[in-house]
């Protein structure tokens, strides 16, 4: 008696299930039945960001970076047949703000560029076939900022990513080291892109090196023992708010 709410366990990725609600009055009955049909859609990205070669992790979102998002619908029609994603009608919405010149036939994919604010994104995607089935994804993307890590380049064995510098320090035991400066998710193709900027300094004191060059080279050539403070800054032309910086102190 005056039971109006009714929960259930849908069933799995595009299996009817049929509810019927039944309401008695005194003289008179009525009836509505429902179909459930539950449908899987994931929304994956790509960014616009730099990794190391055999880098084991993603490229993140970073400050002003571009992303793009590929919409996987796992469809199924009234009949049980799987909808081919290709023949699917995708509207993209980012922030609350439909996309019309983006949504559309069979467009699955969206391509996004964030603001200087430098705030997270939700992007939500409707997806309709012919026959009336649909589904929603939503995603909600935090913007990163990017960072650069120093590692030693050993003129035999190359980079050694197995160990970062600048949290431990590093010991100079040779006559000279070669620094390189990696970035990490900030939009550029390449470490020595022409859109990055890589500023030296020793002691607070600037190391003459190009600016796209993102490694130096220090010897010690007087044989004496101390220590000093290797640090680099690197910006990005092209994303004001991509701004990294890292430092590490030597002993030799």
């Amino acid at each position: 008696m005056g039971l109006s709410q009714f929960t259930f366990t849908a069933g799995g990725n595009g299996k009817e299930k049929n509810v019927v609600a039944t309401i008695q009055f005194t003289s008179s009955t009525v009836t509505k039945s429902f179909t459930i049909t539950p449908q899987d859609v994931s929304i994956i990205y790509e960014a616009d960001s730099y990794t190391p070669p055999f880098y084991k992790g993603k490229g993140l979102y970073g400050l002003q970076g571009t992303v793009t998002f590929v919409a996987i619908p796992n469809l199924f029609s009234s009949n049980g047949t799987r909808l081919n994603p290709k023949n699917l009608t995708y509207k993209w919405t980012v922030d609350g703000t439909v996309l019309g010149s983006k949504s559309g036939y069979g467009k699955s994919s969206l391509s996004y560029t964030g603001s200087i604010l430098g705030k997270d994104v939700s992007v939500q995607v409707d997806i309709s076939s012919s026959d009336g089935s649909t589904g929603v994804g939503y995603m909600v993307l935090k913007a990163e900022s990017p960072e650069t890590l120093l590692y030693e380049k050993n003129p035999l064995y190359g980079i050694l990513f197995n160990k970062e510098l600048s949290s431990n320090g590093f010991s100079l035991s040779d006559k000279e080291v070669t620094l390189d400066a990696i970035p990490y998710s900030t939009s550029a193709t390449e470490v020595n892109s022409s859109n990055l900027n890589y500023s030296w300094k020793i002691n607070g004191n600037s190391i003459s090196a190009p600016k796209n060059q993102n490694y130096v080279t220090l010897r010690n050539t007087t044989g004496k023992s101390g220590s000093a403070q290797i640090s680099v800054l690197v910006d990005n032309n092209d994303h004001f708010l991509q701004e990294m910086s890292n430092s590490l102190n030597i002993t030799f």
